[in-house]
């Protein structure tokens, strides 16, 4: 398994060049709030803007809300879990001393630490076990240690989770100043915009990956993307978090069937809200599967756009070949 690090600010500049060097038109700052169907197919989204609403038609639309905001306004079949993961706050922290801290990282001692604290009563550490990302500008590090209840798709409990996640990383830093050495004039540079919501909505799809399929690393004969990362649960109200490897140094692939709703031709899923069980969900949420499964559903789309297909029926072996020409690993 290989973790990249990155810029987040340099990244953002990188990804608005990439799109605008690609023509996409951009329409930031609006919200899908309705949809158009004509029998089995979207004819158009209906879009709340600054600017007022929007109806923007199509031939075919990828849903790539995480939260699957167009397939259930489509009325596909789309399923929540009972105990939904708990969301994060993630914050960025300078000024530290890097060189010390590596080591407690690699050792160990940084959780040991956090244990202590939570047992001593003096800290309200909402985890025990949470991660310093070291960043490639010196001296910086992207803290994960947040852990908040919330539903991405109720506008009051992601409010609250954001007051409390806010809240949250003012006694991490204080513990990050108090307690780990390299940190004592470390000083909070940025607070993610929004809180990281980790599960909510998933479509009911031609195939529903299951953790089996993930533990075993399957294979299927329409894959589109591959996944390398661990079943990673984040329960709410506990400061552990669960994870399961997959077999050996394995990896599995994410079939096109799982982007395929039921119920509608011409509409594709991607990212964390793809058909999958709410464990399997756990793994293939990151961001490179939620990339990979992005990049088919784009693809795919084109191609039925291109040549008036629904896309269940588009040939398998066409939207490979040209995944493949763009470098995705299948």
């Amino acid at each position: 398994m290989v973790v990249l690090l990155y810029d987040p600010p340099t990244l953002r500049l990188v990804l608005d060049e990439m799109v605008l060097k690609g023509g996409v038109e951009l329409l930031l700052h609006s919200t899908v709030v309705g949809v158009r169907r004509e029998g089995g197919r979207l004819t158009s989204v209906k879009v709340c803007t600054k600017s007022g609403p929007l109806e923007l038609e199509g031939k075919v639309f990828v849903d790539a809300t995480g939260d699957a905001d167009v397939s259930s306004l489509a009325g596909v079949p789309v399923e929540k879990a009972e105990v939904l993961q708990a969301g994060s706050m993630m914050f960025r922290v300078s000024g530290v001393r890097t060189e010390e801290v590596i080591p407690l990282l690699l050792s160990g001692e940084l959780r040991e630490r956090m244990r202590e604290a939570v047992a001593s009563g003096e800290y309200d550490l909402p985890r025990e076990d949470g991660n310093l990302i070291p960043l490639p500008r010196e001296g910086n590090f992207v803290v994960g240690f947040s852990r908040v209840p919330v539903d991405g798709t109720d506008v009051r409990s992601l409010t609250r989770a954001e007051l409390e996640g806010r809240r949250q990383v003012r006694e991490c830093l204080r513990f990050l100043r108090e307690r780990i050495p390299g940190f004592e004039n470390a000083y909070l540079s940025e607070i993610a915009f929004h809180v990281g919501v980790r599960e909510t909505r998933r479509i009911r799809g031609r195939h529903v990956l299951t953790e089996e399929e993930v533990l075993s690393g399957a294979r299927f004969p329409d894959p589109v993307a591959r996944g390398a990362w661990p079943i990673e649960r984040h329960l709410p109200h506990s400061r552990t978090t669960e994870l399961r490897t997959l077999e050996g140094d394995s990896w599995y692939q994410i079939p096109y069937r799982c982007c395929l709703p039921l119920g509608v031709e011409n509409l594709l899923v991607g990212g964390r809200c793809l058909s999958t069980t709410s464990a399997a969900q756990a793994s293939t949420r990151v961001m490179a599967p939620s990339m990979a499964t992005g990049q088919a559903c784009g693809t795919a789309a084109a191609l039925c756009a291109l040549q008036g297909l629904p896309a269940p029926e588009l040939p398998h072996e066409e939207l490979r070949r040209e995944l493949e020409r763009g470098g995705a690993l299948l």
